[in-house]
């Protein structure tokens, strides 16, 4: 994920000594067969703690990290938000005030996800940064058990690079 000045995040993690430049090249190779990102990637392989990862990131975004577990969030808010399409694009809506509806997401700085979902729900749309575990455990927790069948089925499409285009993932 790049940054205005051009610096990585890997960059950014070895500079501030979280990571080793051999765990950010295992991160890296492994990031590719995974089709992760690469912080969720790191924390996944035990490199690095989630809390100090995300936190750092989000300060360079200037985008606020939550954790989605330590949110209740309203039926009514969950509900604005199809299970397919949080699955496929790894968010999850977390409050809903005043016509702006607050989405937790792995990759904050997509605007095009975010435009889609204004003009999908007609609704501004805040993002907040989340690591990948917590979004998927936390859709898990608010759309229930079916939501594993879903997960398993993106999978095998991505396995097979297949995309879902944005109509078939609010259907």
């Amino acid at each position: 994920m790049p940054f205005k000045d051009n610096m990585l995040i890997g960059e950014m993690l070895i500079r501030e000594g979280v990571i080793t430049s051999a765990q950010l090249d295992i991160g890296l190779s492994k990031q590719k067969e995974a089709k992760e990102l690469i912080c969720s990637m790191l924390v996944r392989l035990g490199f690095a703690p989630e809390e100090k990862v995300f936190s750092l990131l989000s300060k360079r975004l200037n985008v606020p990290y939550v954790k989605v577990g330590d949110i209740n969030v309203a039926c009514e808010t969950i509900a604005k938000i199809p299970v397919k399409f949080a699955l496929h694009y790894k968010l999850i809506p977390i409050k809903f005030e005043n016509n702006i509806l607050t989405c937790a997401i792995t990759d904050p700085l997509n605007i095009q996800l975010l435009d889609e979902l204004r003009l999908l729900l007609n609704v501004e749309v805040k993002a907040v940064l989340a690591a990948e575990k917590d979004i998927l455990e936390n859709i898990q927790k608010y759309y229930g058990v079916g939501a594993e069948i879903l997960e398993g089925m993106i999978n095998n499409n991505k396995e097979k690079d297949v995309l879902l285009p944005l109509s078939e993932a609010t259907e």
